[in-house]
Protein backbone atom coordinates (compact mmCIF):
# COMPACT_ATOMS: atom_id res chain seq x y z
CA UNK A 1 0.00 0.00 0.00
CA UNK A 2 1.32 3.49 -1.13
CA UNK A 3 2.04 5.87 1.89
CA UNK A 4 1.96 9.60 1.97
CA UNK A 5 5.74 9.72 2.34
CA UNK A 6 6.01 7.73 -0.88
CA UNK A 7 3.48 9.60 -2.41
CA UNK A 8 5.32 13.34 -1.72
CA UNK A 9 8.82 11.58 -2.34
CA UNK A 10 7.59 10.31 -5.77
CA UNK A 11 6.40 13.64 -7.25
CA UNK A 12 9.08 15.27 -5.57
CA UNK A 13 11.96 13.67 -7.61
CA UNK A 14 13.15 14.11 -10.99
CA UNK A 15 14.40 11.47 -12.66
CA UNK A 16 14.96 13.07 -16.21
CA UNK A 17 15.70 17.04 -14.87
CA UNK A 18 18.21 17.82 -17.84
CA UNK A 19 17.11 16.02 -21.23
CA UNK A 20 19.54 16.23 -23.89
CA UNK A 21 19.19 13.93 -26.46
CA UNK A 22 15.05 12.89 -28.03
CA UNK A 23 15.24 9.54 -26.05
CA UNK A 24 16.06 11.47 -23.02
CA UNK A 25 13.25 14.21 -23.55
CA UNK A 26 10.28 11.51 -24.51
CA UNK A 27 11.39 10.02 -21.01
CA UNK A 28 10.89 13.43 -19.37
CA UNK A 29 7.77 13.77 -21.13
CA UNK A 30 6.27 10.76 -19.78
CA UNK A 31 7.23 11.30 -16.38
CA UNK A 32 5.76 14.83 -16.45
CA UNK A 33 2.28 13.34 -17.81
CA UNK A 34 2.46 10.49 -15.43
CA UNK A 35 2.47 13.58 -12.43
CA UNK A 36 0.34 15.35 -14.36
CA UNK A 37 -2.54 12.67 -13.86
CA UNK A 38 -1.26 11.83 -10.09
CA UNK A 39 -2.48 15.48 -9.26
CA UNK A 40 -5.35 15.34 -11.56
CA UNK A 41 -6.72 12.15 -9.68
CA UNK A 42 -5.57 13.94 -6.47
CA UNK A 43 -8.07 16.85 -7.33
CA UNK A 44 -10.74 14.05 -8.21
CA UNK A 45 -10.47 12.86 -5.22
CA UNK A 46 -10.75 15.77 -2.99
CA UNK A 47 -13.92 16.57 -5.33
CA UNK A 48 -15.54 13.65 -3.62
CA UNK A 49 -14.59 14.93 -0.34
CA UNK A 50 -15.53 18.01 -0.40
CA UNK A 51 -18.98 16.89 -1.96
CA UNK A 52 -19.63 14.90 1.22
CA UNK A 53 -18.98 17.75 3.90
CA UNK A 54 -21.40 20.15 1.75
CA UNK A 55 -23.86 17.30 1.74
CA UNK A 56 -25.54 16.12 5.26
CA UNK A 57 -28.35 13.68 3.36
CA UNK A 58 -26.10 11.56 0.73
CA UNK A 59 -28.24 8.76 -0.22
CA UNK A 60 -27.00 4.90 0.25
CA UNK A 61 -26.09 5.13 -3.56
CA UNK A 62 -23.50 7.94 -3.21
CA UNK A 63 -22.21 7.16 -0.16
CA UNK A 64 -20.99 3.59 -1.47
CA UNK A 65 -20.23 4.73 -4.54
CA UNK A 66 -17.70 7.68 -3.58
CA UNK A 67 -16.24 5.45 -1.33
CA UNK A 68 -15.89 3.04 -3.91
CA UNK A 69 -14.32 5.48 -5.92
CA UNK A 70 -11.88 7.23 -3.66
CA UNK A 71 -10.33 3.48 -3.17
CA UNK A 72 -10.56 2.70 -6.94
CA UNK A 73 -8.53 6.61 -7.42
CA UNK A 74 -6.16 5.97 -4.73
CA UNK A 75 -5.60 2.02 -6.54
CA UNK A 76 -4.66 4.05 -9.77
CA UNK A 77 -2.42 6.60 -7.90
CA UNK A 78 -0.16 3.77 -6.76
CA UNK A 79 -0.10 2.13 -10.56
CA UNK A 80 0.67 5.65 -11.67
CA UNK A 81 3.44 6.15 -8.90
CA UNK A 82 5.35 2.65 -9.50
CA UNK A 83 5.79 3.95 -13.14
CA UNK A 84 7.87 6.97 -11.66
CA UNK A 85 10.74 4.77 -12.16
CA UNK A 86 13.98 5.51 -14.24
CA UNK A 87 14.50 1.89 -15.77
CA UNK A 88 10.35 1.52 -16.21
CA UNK A 89 10.40 4.69 -18.08
CA UNK A 90 13.38 4.17 -20.20
CA UNK A 91 12.41 0.97 -20.82
CA UNK A 92 8.62 1.87 -22.25
CA UNK A 93 10.35 4.37 -24.50
CA UNK A 94 13.01 1.77 -25.48
CA UNK A 95 9.56 -0.22 -26.98
CA UNK A 96 7.56 3.10 -28.62
CA UNK A 97 7.26 2.64 -32.65
CA UNK A 98 4.79 1.54 -34.94
CA UNK A 99 1.16 1.82 -33.58
CA UNK A 100 3.02 2.48 -30.10
CA UNK A 101 3.78 6.29 -30.22
CA UNK A 102 1.82 8.02 -27.22
CA UNK A 103 4.91 8.12 -24.05
CA UNK A 104 1.92 8.24 -21.64
CA UNK A 105 -1.80 7.11 -22.37
CA UNK A 106 -4.08 7.58 -19.30
CA UNK A 107 -6.72 5.24 -18.59
CA UNK A 108 -9.62 7.61 -19.55
CA UNK A 109 -12.65 5.27 -19.02
CA UNK A 110 -11.52 4.63 -15.71
CA UNK A 111 -11.44 8.25 -15.12
CA UNK A 112 -14.76 8.59 -16.21
CA UNK A 113 -16.07 5.79 -14.30
CA UNK A 114 -14.54 7.02 -11.25
CA UNK A 115 -15.25 10.55 -11.71
CA UNK A 116 -17.93 12.77 -9.00
CA UNK A 117 -20.13 13.84 -12.04
CA UNK A 118 -19.55 11.04 -14.34
CA UNK A 119 -20.78 8.54 -11.82
CA UNK A 120 -22.64 10.44 -9.03
CA UNK A 121 -24.29 13.39 -9.57
CA UNK A 122 -25.05 12.77 -13.73
CA UNK A 123 -24.44 8.59 -13.88
CA UNK A 124 -25.68 8.30 -17.54
CA UNK A 125 -22.25 6.69 -18.53
CA UNK A 126 -24.38 3.15 -18.50
CA UNK A 127 -26.88 4.91 -21.56
CA UNK A 128 -23.31 3.67 -23.64
CA UNK A 129 -23.70 5.81 -26.57
CA UNK A 130 -22.53 9.02 -25.46
CA UNK A 131 -19.12 9.71 -27.64
CA UNK A 132 -15.49 9.44 -25.35
CA UNK A 133 -16.00 13.41 -25.66
CA UNK A 134 -18.85 13.95 -23.82
CA UNK A 135 -18.58 11.13 -21.58
CA UNK A 136 -15.13 13.09 -20.58
CA UNK A 137 -17.29 16.44 -20.86
CA UNK A 138 -19.80 14.74 -18.62
CA UNK A 139 -17.15 13.60 -16.09
CA UNK A 140 -15.74 17.02 -15.69
CA UNK A 141 -18.85 19.02 -15.68
CA UNK A 142 -18.31 20.44 -18.62
CA UNK A 143 -21.41 19.47 -20.92
CA UNK A 144 -25.10 20.98 -20.08
CA UNK A 145 -28.18 19.76 -19.71
CA UNK A 146 -29.47 20.93 -23.13
CA UNK A 147 -26.13 19.48 -25.22
CA UNK A 148 -27.68 15.95 -24.60
CA UNK A 149 -30.30 16.93 -27.19
CA UNK A 150 -28.03 15.97 -30.40
CA UNK A 151 -28.54 12.43 -29.23
CA UNK A 152 -32.40 12.12 -28.81
CA UNK A 153 -33.38 12.01 -32.17
CA UNK A 154 -31.34 8.86 -32.62
CA UNK A 155 -32.94 7.24 -29.76
CA UNK A 156 -36.89 7.91 -30.62
CA UNK A 157 -35.63 6.44 -34.26
CA UNK A 158 -34.33 3.65 -32.33
CA UNK A 159 -37.49 3.17 -30.32
CA UNK A 160 -39.90 3.89 -32.90
CA UNK A 161 -38.28 1.69 -35.23
CA UNK A 162 -38.24 -1.72 -32.30
CA UNK A 163 -41.11 -0.46 -30.70
CA UNK A 164 -42.98 -1.19 -34.36
CA UNK A 165 -41.00 -4.47 -34.74
CA UNK A 166 -42.06 -5.87 -31.35
CA UNK A 167 -43.46 -8.79 -30.37
CA UNK A 168 -43.94 -8.32 -26.97
CA UNK A 169 -47.56 -9.01 -26.23
CA UNK A 170 -47.81 -6.82 -22.77
CA UNK A 171 -45.46 -4.08 -23.96
CA UNK A 172 -47.87 -3.41 -27.04
CA UNK A 173 -50.64 -4.03 -25.29
CA UNK A 174 -49.76 -1.93 -22.18
CA UNK A 175 -46.97 0.75 -23.02
CA UNK A 176 -47.38 1.23 -26.71
CA UNK A 177 -49.97 4.23 -26.76
CA UNK A 178 -47.76 6.15 -23.72
CA UNK A 179 -44.50 6.04 -25.48
CA UNK A 180 -46.39 7.43 -28.38
CA UNK A 181 -47.72 10.02 -26.64
CA UNK A 182 -43.88 11.04 -25.64
CA UNK A 183 -42.80 11.26 -29.18
CA UNK A 184 -45.93 13.79 -29.50
CA UNK A 185 -44.47 15.63 -26.50
CA UNK A 186 -41.05 16.31 -27.50
CA UNK A 187 -42.54 16.89 -31.44
CA UNK A 188 -44.53 19.65 -29.64
CA UNK A 189 -41.29 20.78 -26.90
CA UNK A 190 -43.23 19.39 -24.21
CA UNK A 191 -40.39 18.15 -22.32
CA UNK A 192 -42.05 17.99 -18.75
CA UNK A 193 -44.50 15.69 -20.01
CA UNK A 194 -42.75 13.98 -21.60
CA UNK A 195 -40.50 13.38 -18.83
CA UNK A 196 -43.23 12.12 -16.49
CA UNK A 197 -44.65 10.21 -18.71
CA UNK A 198 -41.39 8.53 -19.54
CA UNK A 199 -40.92 7.25 -16.18
CA UNK A 200 -44.13 6.06 -15.30
CA UNK A 201 -43.94 4.29 -18.51
CA UNK A 202 -40.89 2.79 -17.27
CA UNK A 203 -41.88 1.42 -13.96
CA UNK A 204 -44.95 -0.35 -15.61
CA UNK A 205 -42.78 -1.80 -17.57
CA UNK A 206 -40.27 -3.81 -15.83
CA UNK A 207 -43.31 -4.48 -13.42
CA UNK A 208 -44.91 -6.03 -16.74
CA UNK A 209 -41.27 -7.97 -17.46
CA UNK A 210 -40.72 -8.99 -13.45
CA UNK A 211 -44.22 -11.16 -14.14
CA UNK A 212 -43.32 -12.49 -17.25
CA UNK A 213 -39.11 -13.42 -15.58
CA UNK A 214 -41.00 -14.95 -12.64
CA UNK A 215 -43.06 -17.25 -14.76
CA UNK A 216 -40.34 -18.43 -17.03
CA UNK A 217 -38.03 -19.09 -14.25
CA UNK A 218 -40.43 -20.06 -11.71
CA UNK A 219 -40.36 -18.09 -8.73
CA UNK A 220 -42.89 -18.30 -6.31
CA UNK A 221 -43.43 -14.52 -5.05
CA UNK A 222 -46.51 -12.05 -4.29
CA UNK A 223 -45.39 -9.08 -6.78
CA UNK A 224 -48.28 -7.32 -5.56
CA UNK A 225 -47.09 -7.90 -1.86
CA UNK A 226 -46.05 -4.22 -0.27
CA UNK A 227 -42.69 -5.72 -0.03
CA UNK A 228 -42.40 -5.00 -3.89
CA UNK A 229 -43.85 -1.37 -3.53
CA UNK A 230 -40.67 0.11 -4.89
CA UNK A 231 -39.07 -0.34 -8.22
CA UNK A 232 -35.59 -0.88 -6.01
CA UNK A 233 -36.95 -3.45 -3.85
CA UNK A 234 -38.64 -5.46 -6.78
CA UNK A 235 -34.91 -5.54 -8.81
CA UNK A 236 -33.18 -6.02 -5.60
CA UNK A 237 -35.44 -8.50 -3.19
CA UNK A 238 -36.26 -11.50 -5.78
CA UNK A 239 -34.15 -14.35 -5.91
CA UNK A 240 -33.49 -14.00 -10.10
CA UNK A 241 -31.63 -16.31 -11.77
CA UNK A 242 -28.22 -15.51 -13.87
CA UNK A 243 -29.57 -16.23 -17.24
CA UNK A 244 -28.92 -13.27 -19.05
CA UNK A 245 -25.85 -13.13 -21.34
CA UNK A 246 -23.88 -9.83 -21.75
CA UNK A 247 -20.04 -8.82 -22.68
CA UNK A 248 -17.83 -8.15 -19.90
CA UNK A 249 -17.56 -4.57 -21.90
CA UNK A 250 -21.42 -3.86 -21.82
CA UNK A 251 -20.94 -4.62 -18.07
CA UNK A 252 -18.30 -2.44 -17.48
CA UNK A 253 -19.86 0.07 -19.03
CA UNK A 254 -23.82 -0.68 -17.20
CA UNK A 255 -21.58 -0.74 -13.92
CA UNK A 256 -19.38 1.90 -14.66
CA UNK A 257 -17.11 -0.37 -13.31
CA UNK A 258 -13.59 -1.06 -14.52
CA UNK A 259 -9.88 -2.58 -13.35
CA UNK A 260 -7.37 0.33 -13.81
CA UNK A 261 -4.35 -0.27 -16.34
CA UNK A 262 -1.16 1.59 -16.69
CA UNK A 263 0.28 0.73 -20.48
CA UNK A 264 3.94 0.26 -20.20
CA UNK A 265 5.16 -1.50 -23.41
CA UNK A 266 8.65 -2.52 -21.61
CA UNK A 267 6.60 -5.07 -19.52
CA UNK A 268 4.07 -7.65 -20.06
CA UNK A 269 0.48 -6.22 -20.41
CA UNK A 270 -1.47 -7.37 -17.16
CA UNK A 271 -5.12 -7.50 -18.45
CA UNK A 272 -8.07 -8.47 -15.99
CA UNK A 273 -9.55 -11.19 -18.22
CA UNK A 274 -13.17 -9.68 -17.17
CA UNK A 275 -12.93 -6.59 -18.74
CA UNK A 276 -11.71 -7.91 -22.29
CA UNK A 277 -14.13 -7.47 -25.52
CA UNK A 278 -15.81 -10.77 -26.22
CA UNK A 279 -15.72 -12.67 -23.34
CA UNK A 280 -19.28 -13.16 -21.72
CA UNK A 281 -20.66 -13.62 -18.26
CA UNK A 282 -24.11 -14.86 -16.97
CA UNK A 283 -26.16 -11.53 -14.72
CA UNK A 284 -29.66 -11.40 -13.10
CA UNK A 285 -32.12 -8.89 -13.57
CA UNK A 286 -30.95 -7.20 -11.00
CA UNK A 287 -27.22 -6.69 -12.62
CA UNK A 288 -28.88 -5.31 -15.28
CA UNK A 289 -31.43 -3.05 -14.75
CA UNK A 290 -29.05 -2.06 -11.51
CA UNK A 291 -28.79 1.88 -12.87
CA UNK A 292 -32.41 1.93 -12.23
CA UNK A 293 -31.51 2.16 -8.31
CA UNK A 294 -28.52 4.78 -8.57
CA UNK A 295 -28.90 8.16 -9.76
CA UNK A 296 -31.64 7.70 -11.85
CA UNK A 297 -34.07 6.42 -9.28
CA UNK A 298 -32.99 9.68 -7.29
CA UNK A 299 -33.96 11.77 -10.12
CA UNK A 300 -37.24 9.80 -10.57
CA UNK A 301 -38.27 10.00 -7.17
CA UNK A 302 -37.38 13.95 -6.79
CA UNK A 303 -39.50 14.98 -9.94
CA UNK A 304 -42.35 12.73 -9.08
CA UNK A 305 -42.54 13.76 -5.32
CA UNK A 306 -42.46 17.43 -6.65
CA UNK A 307 -38.75 18.10 -5.15
CA UNK A 308 -37.28 18.78 -8.61
CA UNK A 309 -39.20 21.13 -11.33
CA UNK A 310 -36.44 22.13 -13.61
CA UNK A 311 -36.58 18.59 -15.35
CA UNK A 312 -37.58 19.48 -18.51
CA UNK A 313 -34.50 20.00 -20.29
CA UNK A 314 -32.51 17.35 -22.99
CA UNK A 315 -30.53 15.89 -20.09
CA UNK A 316 -33.56 14.45 -18.54
CA UNK A 317 -35.32 13.40 -21.53
CA UNK A 318 -31.94 11.43 -23.06
CA UNK A 319 -31.78 9.83 -19.33
CA UNK A 320 -35.11 8.71 -19.95
CA UNK A 321 -35.01 7.41 -23.60
CA UNK A 322 -31.85 5.61 -22.09
CA UNK A 323 -33.64 3.87 -19.62
CA UNK A 324 -36.49 2.87 -21.41
CA UNK A 325 -34.33 1.20 -24.66
CA UNK A 326 -31.77 -0.83 -22.25
CA UNK A 327 -35.40 -1.88 -20.23
CA UNK A 328 -36.72 -2.51 -23.76
CA UNK A 329 -33.65 -4.40 -25.08
CA UNK A 330 -34.36 -6.58 -22.00
CA UNK A 331 -37.65 -7.29 -22.38
CA UNK A 332 -37.10 -8.61 -26.10
CA UNK A 333 -33.85 -10.70 -24.68
CA UNK A 334 -36.27 -12.60 -22.50
CA UNK A 335 -39.43 -12.66 -25.12
CA UNK A 336 -36.49 -14.32 -27.74
CA UNK A 337 -35.17 -16.69 -25.01
CA UNK A 338 -38.96 -18.07 -23.77
CA UNK A 339 -40.07 -18.00 -27.59
CA UNK A 340 -36.94 -20.11 -28.22
CA UNK A 341 -37.23 -22.49 -25.50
Amino acid sequence: MLTIGELIESMKNELFLNPINDFEKKCAKRETEIKYYIEHIRVMIMEHVDYTSENNKLSHFQKERINKNVKNLCDYTELLCKELDKDRIQNHIKHLGGLRTQEFEPDYLFLIFNSLYGSIISDIVWAGDLSIFDAIKVSRNDMSPYEFESYIPYKINYLRKNIEDSKIEFFSKNHLKSISEVFTCYENKLLNAGNVLLLTTIEGLVRDLAVVVCNYQKIDVNLDSEEYNSLSNLLRKIPWEKDIFIDHSQLSILNQDRVPHVINWGYPLQWNDNFINGTYTEINLNERLGFLKRRFKEHRDNILHGDNIEYGNSFHLYTNLSALSEVLKVAEYYHKKIKNG
